[in-house]
Protein backbone atom coordinates (compact mmCIF):
# COMPACT_ATOMS: atom_id res chain seq x y z
CA UNK A 1 0.00 0.00 0.00
CA UNK A 2 1.20 3.35 -0.73
CA UNK A 3 1.68 5.37 2.59
CA UNK A 4 1.60 9.32 3.22
CA UNK A 5 2.20 10.50 -0.63
CA UNK A 6 0.44 14.34 -0.73
CA UNK A 7 -0.31 13.13 -4.06
CA UNK A 8 -3.24 15.04 -5.93
CA UNK A 9 -6.46 12.69 -6.32
CA UNK A 10 -9.00 14.11 -8.76
CA UNK A 11 -13.00 14.44 -6.67
CA UNK A 12 -15.19 14.40 -9.75
CA UNK A 13 -18.56 14.86 -7.65
CA UNK A 14 -21.53 17.38 -8.40
CA UNK A 15 -22.74 16.62 -4.74
CA UNK A 16 -21.04 19.46 -2.52
CA UNK A 17 -21.84 17.49 0.48
CA UNK A 18 -20.96 14.52 -0.65
CA UNK A 19 -17.63 16.08 -2.38
CA UNK A 20 -16.76 17.33 1.06
CA UNK A 21 -17.31 14.25 2.87
CA UNK A 22 -14.59 12.22 0.42
CA UNK A 23 -12.43 15.15 0.58
CA UNK A 24 -11.90 15.35 4.54
CA UNK A 25 -11.19 11.25 4.58
CA UNK A 26 -8.71 11.80 1.94
CA UNK A 27 -6.30 14.61 3.46
CA UNK A 28 -7.02 12.73 6.77
CA UNK A 29 -5.04 9.68 5.17
CA UNK A 30 -2.09 12.31 3.56
CA UNK A 31 -3.67 12.70 -0.10
CA UNK A 32 -4.44 15.90 -1.64
CA UNK A 33 -7.89 16.40 -3.57
CA UNK A 34 -8.85 18.59 -5.89
CA UNK A 35 -12.88 18.78 -6.12
CA UNK A 36 -14.48 19.29 -9.72
CA UNK A 37 -17.86 19.77 -10.32
CA UNK A 38 -18.12 19.62 -14.41
CA UNK A 39 -16.59 16.91 -16.09
CA UNK A 40 -15.44 18.97 -18.89
CA UNK A 41 -13.20 21.08 -16.26
CA UNK A 42 -12.30 18.02 -15.33
CA UNK A 43 -11.19 17.14 -18.78
CA UNK A 44 -9.21 20.05 -19.05
CA UNK A 45 -7.20 20.11 -16.10
CA UNK A 46 -6.36 16.26 -16.82
CA UNK A 47 -4.58 17.78 -19.76
CA UNK A 48 -2.49 20.06 -17.50
CA UNK A 49 -2.16 18.11 -14.43
CA UNK A 50 -0.98 14.57 -13.51
CA UNK A 51 -3.90 12.79 -11.49
CA UNK A 52 -2.83 9.25 -10.46
CA UNK A 53 -6.18 8.16 -9.18
CA UNK A 54 -9.35 9.82 -10.33
CA UNK A 55 -12.96 9.45 -7.94
CA UNK A 56 -15.60 9.90 -10.48
CA UNK A 57 -19.52 10.01 -9.91
CA UNK A 58 -21.95 8.65 -12.00
CA UNK A 59 -24.31 11.31 -11.96
CA UNK A 60 -25.06 13.05 -14.99
CA UNK A 61 -24.28 16.87 -15.15
CA UNK A 62 -23.92 16.73 -18.80
CA UNK A 63 -22.51 13.25 -19.66
CA UNK A 64 -22.33 11.02 -16.58
CA UNK A 65 -19.42 9.02 -15.61
CA UNK A 66 -19.39 5.89 -17.54
CA UNK A 67 -19.16 8.99 -20.60
CA UNK A 68 -16.61 10.45 -18.66
CA UNK A 69 -14.51 7.42 -18.55
CA UNK A 70 -15.01 6.49 -22.06
CA UNK A 71 -13.52 9.86 -23.20
CA UNK A 72 -10.70 9.27 -20.69
CA UNK A 73 -9.23 6.63 -21.64
CA UNK A 74 -9.89 7.64 -25.73
CA UNK A 75 -7.51 10.47 -25.02
CA UNK A 76 -5.04 7.92 -23.20
CA UNK A 77 -5.06 5.69 -25.67
CA UNK A 78 -3.45 8.75 -28.28
CA UNK A 79 -1.48 10.04 -25.40
CA UNK A 80 -3.35 13.25 -24.78
CA UNK A 81 -3.41 12.74 -21.21
CA UNK A 82 -1.55 10.77 -18.54
CA UNK A 83 -2.83 7.33 -17.33
CA UNK A 84 -4.71 7.28 -14.40
CA UNK A 85 -6.48 4.90 -12.25
CA UNK A 86 -10.58 5.43 -11.98
CA UNK A 87 -12.80 4.34 -8.95
CA UNK A 88 -16.43 4.82 -9.91
CA UNK A 89 -18.79 5.97 -7.35
CA UNK A 90 -22.55 5.05 -7.94
CA UNK A 91 -25.54 4.18 -6.12
CA UNK A 92 -27.13 1.04 -5.77
CA UNK A 93 -29.42 1.66 -9.21
CA UNK A 94 -26.10 2.07 -11.16
CA UNK A 95 -24.35 -1.92 -10.17
CA UNK A 96 -25.88 -3.45 -12.94
CA UNK A 97 -24.82 -0.82 -15.67
CA UNK A 98 -21.16 -0.07 -14.44
CA UNK A 99 -21.01 -4.01 -13.86
CA UNK A 100 -22.35 -4.27 -18.00
CA UNK A 101 -19.82 -1.78 -19.11
CA UNK A 102 -16.50 -1.30 -20.93
CA UNK A 103 -15.58 2.02 -20.26
CA UNK A 104 -12.65 2.52 -18.84
CA UNK A 105 -13.54 2.17 -14.92
CA UNK A 106 -10.77 0.44 -13.00
CA UNK A 107 -13.12 -0.34 -9.66
CA UNK A 108 -16.49 1.17 -8.69
CA UNK A 109 -17.93 1.63 -5.28
CA UNK A 110 -21.33 1.99 -4.09
CA UNK A 111 -22.87 4.86 -2.05
CA UNK A 112 -23.22 4.77 1.13
CA UNK A 113 -20.02 3.11 1.90
CA UNK A 114 -17.58 2.55 4.79
CA UNK A 115 -14.66 4.64 5.09
CA UNK A 116 -12.40 1.94 5.09
CA UNK A 117 -13.98 0.60 1.83
CA UNK A 118 -13.05 3.78 -0.13
CA UNK A 119 -9.75 3.65 1.71
CA UNK A 120 -9.86 0.10 0.83
CA UNK A 121 -10.44 1.69 -2.93
CA UNK A 122 -8.36 4.43 -3.23
CA UNK A 123 -5.12 2.86 -1.91
CA UNK A 124 -5.61 0.03 -3.77
CA UNK A 125 -5.77 1.99 -7.32
CA UNK A 126 -2.48 3.90 -6.44
CA UNK A 127 -0.31 0.54 -5.67
CA UNK A 128 -1.67 -0.34 -8.78
CA UNK A 129 -0.91 3.34 -10.74
CA UNK A 130 2.29 3.36 -9.36
CA UNK A 131 2.95 -0.45 -10.77
CA UNK A 132 1.26 0.50 -14.21
CA UNK A 133 4.18 3.41 -13.88
CA UNK A 134 7.24 1.74 -13.43
CA UNK A 135 6.46 -0.44 -16.50
CA UNK A 136 5.69 2.56 -18.41
CA UNK A 137 8.77 3.98 -17.55
CA UNK A 138 11.08 1.18 -18.62
CA UNK A 139 9.59 1.37 -21.90
CA UNK A 140 9.86 5.18 -22.68
CA UNK A 141 13.31 5.88 -20.83
CA UNK A 142 16.72 5.04 -21.68
CA UNK A 143 17.77 3.22 -18.59
CA UNK A 144 21.55 4.46 -18.92
CA UNK A 145 20.64 8.16 -18.76
CA UNK A 146 16.49 8.16 -17.43
CA UNK A 147 15.96 10.68 -20.48
CA UNK A 148 13.09 9.98 -22.89
CA UNK A 149 13.71 7.17 -25.68
CA UNK A 150 12.16 7.69 -29.08
CA UNK A 151 8.88 5.76 -27.79
CA UNK A 152 8.88 8.74 -24.75
CA UNK A 153 9.52 11.25 -27.01
CA UNK A 154 6.43 10.35 -28.88
CA UNK A 155 4.35 10.29 -25.49
CA UNK A 156 5.80 14.21 -24.76
CA UNK A 157 4.89 15.35 -28.21
CA UNK A 158 1.46 14.63 -28.03
CA UNK A 159 0.76 15.93 -24.65
CA UNK A 160 2.95 19.27 -25.73
CA UNK A 161 0.93 19.93 -28.26
CA UNK A 162 -2.29 19.15 -27.06
CA UNK A 163 -1.38 21.64 -23.99
CA UNK A 164 -0.16 24.23 -26.57
CA UNK A 165 -2.36 23.58 -29.26
CA UNK A 166 -5.53 24.84 -27.24
CA UNK A 167 -3.45 28.51 -26.43
CA UNK A 168 -2.46 28.99 -29.95
CA UNK A 169 1.52 29.11 -28.11
CA UNK A 170 4.83 27.92 -29.92
CA UNK A 171 6.48 24.64 -29.45
CA UNK A 172 10.33 24.49 -30.06
CA UNK A 173 12.36 21.42 -30.74
CA UNK A 174 16.25 20.97 -31.30
CA UNK A 175 18.41 17.67 -32.99
CA UNK A 176 21.90 18.52 -31.48
CA UNK A 177 25.16 16.34 -31.83
CA UNK A 178 28.90 16.93 -31.22
CA UNK A 179 30.17 18.72 -34.35
CA UNK A 180 33.25 16.17 -34.77
CA UNK A 181 31.45 13.18 -33.42
CA UNK A 182 32.58 10.56 -36.61
CA UNK A 183 36.39 11.90 -35.45
CA UNK A 184 36.10 11.38 -31.88
CA UNK A 185 34.94 7.98 -32.72
CA UNK A 186 37.78 7.00 -34.74
CA UNK A 187 40.29 8.55 -32.85
CA UNK A 188 38.99 7.19 -29.36
CA UNK A 189 36.25 4.72 -30.16
CA UNK A 190 32.54 4.16 -30.35
CA UNK A 191 32.04 3.03 -26.70
CA UNK A 192 34.05 6.01 -25.02
CA UNK A 193 31.97 8.51 -27.22
CA UNK A 194 28.87 6.94 -26.10
CA UNK A 195 30.16 7.31 -22.17
CA UNK A 196 30.81 10.83 -23.09
CA UNK A 197 27.43 11.44 -24.62
CA UNK A 198 25.59 9.79 -21.43
CA UNK A 199 27.42 12.26 -19.44
CA UNK A 200 26.00 14.83 -20.87
CA UNK A 201 22.46 14.32 -20.99
CA UNK A 202 22.90 13.14 -17.47
CA UNK A 203 24.24 16.99 -17.05
CA UNK A 204 21.85 18.16 -19.21
CA UNK A 205 18.54 16.57 -17.39
CA UNK A 206 19.94 18.14 -14.06
CA UNK A 207 20.24 22.11 -15.85
CA UNK A 208 17.22 21.55 -18.02
CA UNK A 209 13.63 23.10 -16.33
CA UNK A 210 10.68 20.64 -15.99
CA UNK A 211 8.94 21.65 -18.73
CA UNK A 212 11.71 21.31 -21.22
CA UNK A 213 12.01 17.20 -22.38
CA UNK A 214 15.29 15.51 -22.98
CA UNK A 215 15.18 12.57 -25.77
CA UNK A 216 18.09 10.33 -26.56
CA UNK A 217 17.28 9.49 -30.15
CA UNK A 218 17.89 6.06 -31.67
CA UNK A 219 20.98 7.84 -33.55
CA UNK A 220 22.47 9.16 -30.48
CA UNK A 221 20.93 12.60 -30.98
CA UNK A 222 20.40 15.00 -28.25
CA UNK A 223 17.01 16.22 -28.61
CA UNK A 224 15.31 19.15 -26.62
CA UNK A 225 11.68 19.77 -26.79
CA UNK A 226 10.62 23.04 -25.22
CA UNK A 227 6.82 24.57 -25.31
CA UNK A 228 6.87 28.40 -24.89
CA UNK A 229 9.73 29.26 -26.46
CA UNK A 230 9.50 31.27 -29.43
CA UNK A 231 12.77 31.53 -31.66
CA UNK A 232 14.76 34.13 -29.46
CA UNK A 233 13.85 32.36 -26.36
CA UNK A 234 14.98 28.85 -27.86
CA UNK A 235 17.94 30.74 -29.10
CA UNK A 236 19.07 31.42 -25.86
CA UNK A 237 18.14 28.61 -24.21
CA UNK A 238 20.69 26.23 -27.15
CA UNK A 239 23.25 28.93 -26.23
CA UNK A 240 22.94 27.99 -22.34
CA UNK A 241 23.03 24.19 -23.09
CA UNK A 242 25.89 24.77 -25.42
CA UNK A 243 27.65 26.91 -22.45
CA UNK A 244 26.99 24.05 -19.39
CA UNK A 245 28.52 20.80 -22.37
CA UNK A 246 31.30 23.73 -22.90
CA UNK A 247 32.34 24.00 -18.88
CA UNK A 248 32.07 20.48 -18.33
CA UNK A 249 34.83 18.43 -16.46
CA UNK A 250 35.39 15.14 -18.13
CA UNK A 251 38.02 12.29 -16.32
CA UNK A 252 37.71 10.22 -19.22
CA UNK A 253 41.51 9.87 -20.32
CA UNK A 254 41.74 11.84 -23.80
CA UNK A 255 38.75 13.51 -23.94
CA UNK A 256 39.87 16.63 -22.49
CA UNK A 257 42.00 17.60 -25.67
CA UNK A 258 38.26 17.28 -28.29
CA UNK A 259 36.12 20.15 -29.79
CA UNK A 260 32.83 19.23 -28.17
CA UNK A 261 30.88 22.06 -29.57
CA UNK A 262 27.72 21.07 -31.01
CA UNK A 263 25.86 20.98 -34.46
CA UNK A 264 22.32 20.30 -35.40
CA UNK A 265 18.99 21.83 -36.22
CA UNK A 266 16.03 23.23 -34.72
CA UNK A 267 12.63 24.47 -35.59
CA UNK A 268 10.28 26.98 -33.24
CA UNK A 269 6.60 26.43 -34.18
CA UNK A 270 3.03 28.31 -33.75
CA UNK A 271 0.98 25.25 -32.95
CA UNK A 272 -2.28 25.99 -34.87
CA UNK A 273 -4.35 22.79 -33.79
CA UNK A 274 -7.13 21.78 -32.28
CA UNK A 275 -7.99 18.60 -30.21
CA UNK A 276 -8.91 16.95 -33.30
CA UNK A 277 -6.37 17.20 -35.09
CA UNK A 278 -3.14 17.56 -32.69
CA UNK A 279 -2.18 13.67 -33.22
CA UNK A 280 -1.83 14.33 -36.71
CA UNK A 281 0.42 17.95 -35.46
CA UNK A 282 2.31 16.28 -33.08
CA UNK A 283 3.19 13.02 -35.84
CA UNK A 284 4.62 16.02 -38.40
CA UNK A 285 7.22 17.28 -35.05
CA UNK A 286 8.48 13.41 -34.70
CA UNK A 287 8.87 12.94 -38.61
CA UNK A 288 11.17 16.38 -38.61
CA UNK A 289 13.08 15.20 -35.46
CA UNK A 290 13.54 11.44 -37.00
CA UNK A 291 14.74 13.07 -40.60
CA UNK A 292 17.34 14.96 -38.84
CA UNK A 293 20.75 12.54 -39.35
CA UNK A 294 23.46 14.40 -40.29
CA UNK A 295 24.77 17.68 -39.74
CA UNK A 296 27.16 20.25 -41.71
CA UNK A 297 28.22 22.72 -38.92
CA UNK A 298 26.93 24.69 -36.82
CA UNK A 299 23.25 25.31 -35.76
CA UNK A 300 20.75 26.27 -38.08
CA UNK A 301 17.33 27.09 -36.99
CA UNK A 302 13.75 28.39 -38.53
CA UNK A 303 10.36 29.74 -37.39
CA UNK A 304 7.11 28.75 -38.96
CA UNK A 305 3.71 27.27 -38.36
CA UNK A 306 2.31 23.83 -37.60
CA UNK A 307 -0.98 22.32 -38.29
CA UNK A 308 -2.59 19.58 -39.22
CA UNK A 309 -1.67 20.03 -42.40
CA UNK A 310 2.24 20.20 -41.59
CA UNK A 311 5.28 22.28 -40.66
CA UNK A 312 5.16 25.27 -42.61
CA UNK A 313 8.42 27.40 -42.56
CA UNK A 314 8.69 31.46 -42.49
CA UNK A 315 11.36 33.24 -43.62
CA UNK A 316 14.84 32.75 -43.84
CA UNK A 317 16.96 30.41 -41.32
CA UNK A 318 19.03 31.72 -38.23
CA UNK A 319 22.23 30.27 -37.67
CA UNK A 320 23.61 30.57 -33.61
CA UNK A 321 27.25 30.53 -33.30
CA UNK A 322 27.62 27.74 -30.18
CA UNK A 323 30.96 28.77 -28.02
CA UNK A 324 32.74 25.14 -27.62
CA UNK A 325 35.47 24.64 -24.94
CA UNK A 326 38.01 25.24 -27.37
CA UNK A 327 36.89 29.02 -27.77
CA UNK A 328 36.76 29.44 -24.14
CA UNK A 329 41.13 28.98 -24.23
Amino acid sequence: MVSDTEEKIMVLEPDGDRAREISDDLNSWGLNPCIYASPFQALGKLEENRFPLIIVSMKDTGIDGLEFCRILRKRQQFGGVDFAYILLVGENRDRTRICESSDGADDFIVFPFLKCELKWGVFAGLFRYWQHEKIQSSSVYDPATMVFNEKGLKKALYQEVNRIGRRKGFLSAAVLDFSYRDWMEVSLGAGLCTRVKEEVFKLLKEKLRNHEQLVRTDHDRICIISGENDLNGFSGLLKRVAWTIAKMDLMESGIKDFDLGLSGSFLSLSVQSSYTDFYACAEHVREWIKSQDSFTGGLTGYSGTLDESGIHIDGLPAQIYLQSKTDQQ
